[in-house]
């Protein structure tokens, strides 16, 4: 490619809003995808290969998120330097050779974690699986097959982290349904058609997983390659000089992940399990706000990077919009969840038993889920910025505070209790998100900060959903609740553009 071409695709990157826009969008839908694909094949497998070898499937399952954590935060590592590189102008060639360098050390990683797991398929299925009616040979060899495709989707994460620096993520995510797709359709269509056994499960997860890596290793590659055809070889200055800060941010994942879960884990151990089960359903019921905020955060991330480095005014502009967007979704969704929390669960589940165990902690995980979405507007800007050691403080002092009370609060309070203070850890994180980003990069603009926080778009919403809801009765409601989230939506969006969010990117 070109000097010229090269220099274009860089302010393409640097200032084309419609980029941030489809991005988001396409982490969405692709989000989406395999989530409701998930959802469809759950009962399928159920109903081939039996309750005991889905099991087996969810066994899979766990073991590719205890391995996520062995990634060291790599992933987002090589994601920050490219989108830095881009944004900055650097020469091209500093992203694949910090491709090829973080490559070598996956590719390493990846072979250990499957030798692992292949040494130890025999041990597995005698001493930690407990077989019922599954013969143990084919347990090992199903655990065998799937140790390879492990190895191969292992690296998966550092090419999606090189396609999201390059905001390629409508690619991206195309990568993502095809391969979902792939592995979750193709795998009903071998047990149906082909072998009705784990075997055969197996066999078609091990290949969907060859053909998404060579699919996303070429694409990251080929988009690198455009830029500059030289070859990359391993630099290790590359990760020295970056070790810190991918380790920093492992530990923030890991433990952000324990205390997020801390709630649920209680529940287990201290009430029934029909009671975990209605805890569940408020929390898929409130889900989608954080969905919606990850993909649009992961979307606005290498533009972050990028302005880090320009102007302090488009940055804040920047980061401005995109709390002020948050709220605003965010905010409508949880009022409407607050004032209408029975009609809705009675809808979706028919069950007038379920909707009396769920609704009051539905309200507050809604709260809770409202606030850790716009929280990862300022945990966002500052992993771009590095900030990964302030982000560690504040998940220890979690971890100090917050899972000490669970024990007393769930016993005492039950369902709601942890629904109570899982809102307030959210609160109480998200006000420390916005006072590092205050101290440290933004530097004393918190009260303008502020005028987009979910507080005016809340007093919106009460005054165009919670009002109506406490004074209309019946049938009417449904139609006053129509009326007031059109309302909602036209006021909000004013609001947004009446203090200047929509017209800067």
């Amino acid at each position: 490619m070109s000097e010229t071409d090269t220099m274009d695709f860089i302010r393409h990157i640097k200032g084309n809003t419609s980029l941030v826009t489809w991005n988001a969008l396409a982490n969405v839908l692709g989000r989406l995808w395999s989530s409701l694909l998930s959802l469809l094949s759950i009962p399928i497998y159920i109903h081939i290969l039996g309750a005991e070898a889905f099991g087996l499937i969810g066994f899979f399952s766990t073991f590719d998120i205890i391995f996520n954590f062995l990634d060291f935060g790599l992933s987002a590592t090589v994601n920050r330097e490219i989108a830095r590189n881009v944004t900055t102008g650097a020469d091209p060639q500093k992203n694949k050779v910090v491709l090829r360098t973080f490559e070598s050390l996956y590719w390493v990683m990846g072979a250990a974690i499957g030798l692992v797991m292949f040494s130890s398929a025999g041990w597995l299925t005698r001493h930690w699986i407990h077989i019922k009616s599954l013969p143990p040979g084919d347990v090992q060899t199903a655990l065998t097959i799937i140790s390879f495709a492990f190895f191969a989707r292992w690296p998966v994460s550092l090419y999606t982290g090189v396609l999201r620096g390059l905001q390629a993520q409508v690619l991206q995510n195309l990568i993502l349904v095809v391969s979902s797709t792939v592995r979750v359709v193709g795998g009903i269509a071998i047990i149906i058609f082909v072998f009705p056994t784990i075997h055969g499960y197996a066999l078609w997860y091990a290949f969907a997983a060859f053909l998404e890596i060579l699919l996303i290793s070429l694409t990251a590659w080929n988009r690198l390659n455009r830029l500059t055809g030289a070859a990359a070889s391993f630099d290790w200055s590359v990760f020295k000089n970056t070790w810190n800060f991918a380790f920093t941010f492992n530990l923030v994942g890991v433990i952000g992940m324990v205390v997020s879960s801390a709630d649920r884990v209680v529940i287990s151990k201290l009430l029934p399990l029909d009671q975990l089960g209605y805890y569940s359903i408020a929390g898929t019921a409130t889900g989608i706000m954080p969905l919606i905020s990850i993909a649009l955060m992961t979307a606005l991330f290498p533009r972050f990077v990028g302005q880090l480095t320009q102007d302090g005014q488009t940055l804040f502009l920047s980061f401005r919009e995109s709390v002020g967007f948050l709220s605003y979704v965010s905010a409508g969704l949880t009022f409407v969840l607050i004032f209408y929390a029975r009609e809705i669960l009675w809808i979706w589940t028919r069950s007038d038993i379920t909707v009396t165990n769920v609704y009051q902690p539905l309200i507050f995980l809604a709260i809770a889920n409202m606030l850790n979405a716009i929280s990862n507007a300022p945990y966002t800007l500052l992993v771009a910025n590095g900030q990964t050691r302030a982000l560690l403080v504040g998940n220890c002092l979690s971890l100090l505070i917050y899972l000490p009370l669970l024990l007393p609060a769930i016993s005492s309070y039950r369902l709601i209790g942890g629904a109570v203070l899982f809102a307030m850890w959210n609160c109480a994180m998200l006000v420390y998100y916005f006072h590092l980003v205050n101290r440290h990069i933004l530097f004393g603009r918190l009260i303008e900060m502020l005028r987009m926080s979910p507080l005016p778009f809340g007093l919106l919403c009460m005054l165009c959903m919670g009002l109506p809801s406490l004074f209309v009765p019946g049938n009417i409601r449904f139609i006053i609740f129509i009326v007031c989230a059109i309302l909602y939506l036209r006021l909000g969006f004013r609001l947004m553009k009446s203090t200047v969010i929509l017209g800067h990117a």
